[in-house]
């Protein structure tokens, strides 16, 4: 709704969800697809793109890719997919770290599999501008935001999820500040940044 209000719930632009997971349950881009944006969905999971397809019709283009902050030398990395008794699971990961917090803390056991992987910038450079950013990767969120070249891809606001420090990571927080962006707002583990630059004040 936050993000809606700041794009003024005008009914065109482009975003871009990472970790899209479901087209509308918690869902942080269904209300712009919903005003008429177009965009792409990334995800770990062929049936949760698949959802996408469905729901979102000509108007989503889907990918299956992890994406990292920085080109590997190996195109595929490990995934770490959980077990969810409603058929899917919303913390599969590709950080090794945060899936054996998540096993250690009641999600279950996982399995290992392979994924190919997109660096960041790779991907941005490969799309139109993207108004909209949304981040949800379990774990890796910080350091992907981090590694974007902002200088190059003048994203309006990005939205990502960080559960160790209320208000986001504070290095990442003063370089988006240094960069032109001011915190929008912070819901949970949520955090969102806005491009000043891209407020157009009414007369």
């Amino acid at each position: 709704i936050l993000i809606h209000a700041f794009f003024g719930r005008r009914k065109y632009g482009f975003y871009l969800d990472i970790g899209s997971f479901h087209p509308i349950w918690i869902s942080n881009t269904c209300l712009l697809h919903n005003m008429g944006w177009q965009g792409v969905a990334v995800d770990l999971d062929d049936y949760k793109l698949n959802i996408f397809k469905l729901v979102r019709g000509k108007k989503v283009k889907t990918i299956k890719s992890a994406i990292v902050p920085y080109k590997n030398k190996d195109n595929f990395i490990n995934v770490y997919k959980f077990f969810s008794k409603r058929g899917w699971s919303d913390v599969d990961t590709i950080d090794l770290d945060t899936a054996e917090f998540l096993k250690e803390n009641g999600r279950g056991d996982y399995i290992v599999d392979k994924i190919h992987s997109t660096d960041i910038n790779s991907l941005l450079d490969s799309l139109p501008k993207v108004d909209f950013l949304n981040i949800d990767i379990e774990g890796l969120d910080t350091q992907v935001v981090d590694a974007i070249d902002l200088d190059k891809f003048k994203i309006d606001a990005i939205l990502f999820e960080d559960n160790k420090n209320y208000g986001g990571n504070p290095f990442l927080v003063k370089k988006l500040e240094k960069k032109g962006y001011f915190h929008l707002f912070t819901s949970g583990g949520s955090v969102c940044f806005a491009l000043k630059s891209s407020i157009k004040l009414k007369k």
